[in-house]
């Protein structure tokens, strides 16, 4: 069993009140975590998908992006972290609405509505995320 997360080095916060943790050590990750939690975590397995991770923790979701490490000891550590209970792991995540990339407004929809998150006000030609 692993032991409790490591200490955050860095702190800071963005848009929507998500605070950003980074983990230094046996598991490199970046920790996203919401304001006001409103479903289970995800370990995003794509050090490409921080805009992503930021984007459902301002939906409520505690995400945490794994960038070095093996997933399974980062799950366990994202367990030990007030909220992190019940951690689901994800592979590649749709790029969100809004952001530079080939996107797909449904199929991020359709991962908020499964992950329970709060869900996004579709803009006018669907370019808010």
């Amino acid at each position: 069993m692993a032991g409790p997360p490591p200490a955050p080095s860095r702190a800071t916060c963005s848009p929507g009140g998500v605070k950003v943790r980074r983990w230094r050590g046996e598991v490199t990750a970046s920790l996203f975590l919401p304001a006001e939690p409103a479903a289970a975590p995800v370990l995003l397995d794509d050090p490409d998908a921080l805009l992503a991770a930021a984007l459902l923790a301002s939906r409520g979701i505690l995400s945490l992006v794994l960038k070095d490490g093996d997933p399974e000891a980062a799950a366990a550590q994202l367990e030990a972290v007030p909220g992190g209970a019940g951690v689901r792991m994800l592979g590649n995540v749709p790029v969100p609405p809004g952001v530079p990339g080939e996107t797909n407004p449904a199929a991020w929809d359709a991962l908020l509505a499964d992950l329970g998150a709060r869900p996004r006000q579709a803009a006018a030609g669907d370019g808010s995320a």
